[in-house]
């Protein structure tokens, strides 16, 4: 309830800057709109997304790569192959990992699994992805099959560089969890480097061409 009456706020308060500024000035992080159980505001609303840093629109960025991505992929398989990557993140993000995963599902010959990691670091309250640590990552594979590929939100990492908030860096939970670590900014980006490992690994998959 208090969340949904922030979102009401903001929304008369971006009226009135609109018309002071020619901006909206007041943006809300993505939380907000869990937490309402709303959808997102439309990509125009975010005006660019100059806070994605913080937050503000990486759901709706996600949630627009991922349609390009069912424009340009169509269901394919991998030539009677198997590829099995893993993809982790924190509960607020589960609900639109899992409409990627279902996506990606349907290549037949290519196994997803979802982890949905706890933050053991700052407290399991805090629940958003960008507030992971190396060894939040660390413990919540554990006991998962890694498969050949790990994923993670490029949020996870402190700004410019390849550490994580506790200072782990991605080679030190690489050694660990024995897989290699992929930092993507979104779905398209996933894509990517998928493809790249088919083509440099024939035997994995079809070939980079396919995707």
């Amino acid at each position: 309830e208090e969340a949904l009456r922030l979102i009401e706020q903001v929304k008369v308060l971006q009226q009135k800057f609109i018309g002071d500024r020619a901006s909206r000035f007041v943006f809300l992080a993505d939380e907000f709109y869990n937490l309402a159980a709303l959808s997102y505001p439309p990509v125009t609303d975010y005006e660019g997304y100059p806070q994605l840093e913080n937050g503000v629109g990486l759901a709706r960025q996600f949630l627009e790569e991922l349609e390009q991505l069912e424009k340009r992929l169509p269901p394919f398989d991998l030539s009677g192959r198997e590829l099995s990557i893993t993809i982790v993140t924190g509960k607020a993000a589960r609900s639109i990992l899992e409409q990627l995963v279902t996506r990606l599902k349907q290549i037949e010959g290519l196994s997803v699994n979802l982890v949905v990691a706890e933050n053991h670091f700052f407290g399991k309250e805090v629940t958003v992805a960008g507030l992971l640590s190396g060894s939040d990552l660390l413990k919540s594979l554990e006991k998962e099959e890694k498969g050949d590929l790990v994923f993670i939100a490029n949020n996870l990492l402190r700004e410019g560089g390849d550490l994580f908030l506790d200072n782990l860096s991605i080679k030190e939970v690489e050694a660990t969890i024995k897989a290699p670590l992929k930092v993507v900014k979104g779905p398209l980006e996933l894509i990517e480097i998928l493809s790249g490992y088919l083509a440099c690994n024939p035997g994995s998959g079809p070939g980079g061409e396919q995707l």
